[in-house]
């Protein structure tokens, strides 16, 4: 019985690094972090008159979750009520996400925009 929990922690433990590995340098991922807080906001000014905003829009949006080897999308702060949903790019080379939905917590309305939309915004 303990060797069957052992081999047991041991693929476990195989399988999570693994996952971590696949995962990749945490540098970029971080530097992806870092692009989207800073775009985040222009992506916001684009739904202004298609959501109500609570507060003011701010220079760069809060990095609140994401980027794990199950998902490639990461969540956005962007005021007490707005949260963005970007879906990262399968090329990391690429600054445009796939596509952003920027969401209004209270009323749930939202808009999504995709990698064309988002490639025209400067």
């Amino acid at each position: 019985m303990t060797t069957r929990w052992g081999l047991g922690l041991l693929v476990i433990g195989l399988l999570a690094a693994g996952f971590w590995v696949l995962r990749g340098p945490a540098s970029a991922d971080d530097k992806q972090i870092a692009a989207y807080a800073g775009q985040c906001p222009r992506w916001v000014r684009l739904a202004e008159e298609l959501l109500t905003f609570e507060g003011s829009i701010p220079e760069r949006c809060e990095h609140i979750s994401g980027g794990s080897v199950f998902s490639s999308g990461h969540v956005y702060k962007a005021t007490p009520n707005i949260e963005v949903l970007v879906s990262a790019s399968t090329d990391p080379a690429t600054p445009v996400p796939h596509s952003v939905v920027i969401r209004d917590t209270n009323s749930k309305a939202s808009v999504t925009y995709n990698a064309e939309a988002l490639a025209l915004v400067k």
